[in-house]
């Protein structure tokens, strides 16, 4: 299933080499997918296919292989799942950082809704009164 300048690699070869391009991988593609508010596959397959390491990763198991999909169940599948849990885990925190805010801000009107209404309109009761005298409506 394998072609390629890595043909001659047995397995424990080919996955030793696999394992030591990811690791070379991680903080450069964690730096990327860091750029973005969601955690976003298509930036990261287009990571992989635009750097030389990730390449020559797709060249020692190619996507689609079975040798690939161990490859990724194994190693490279769980590092994207922890990678996905905290972009969401950020997404929900600013979630409930807007919900407090706005929750607070309808409690606050709420309670002091009345008042604030009558502060802001005191002003023109009188000239109200003194309208309705003047001109009779």
């Amino acid at each position: 299933a394998q072609t390629g300048r890595y043909d001659s690699l047995n397995d424990e070869e080919r996955r030793a080499k696999a394992i030591d391009i990811w690791d070379s991988l991680l903080p450069d593609i964690k730096e990327e997918l860091d750029r973005y508010q969601t955690f976003r596959m298509e930036k990261f397959d287009g990571f992989l296919k635009a750097d030389s390491r990730g390449v020559a990763l797709l060249e020692l198991y190619k996507p689609g292989t079975p040798e690939y999909a161990a490859f990724f169940e194994e190693t490279m599948g769980p590092w994207i799942l922890g990678q996905a849990k905290d972009k969401l885990q950020e997404g929900l925190g600013q979630v409930v950082g807007v919900i407090v805010i706005v929750g607070s801000i309808c409690a606050f009107i709420a309670y002091f809704g009345t008042d604030l209404v009558q502060a802001i309109t005191a002003p023109f009761t009188g000239f109200a009164s003194q309208f309705v005298e003047l001109y009779g409506f």
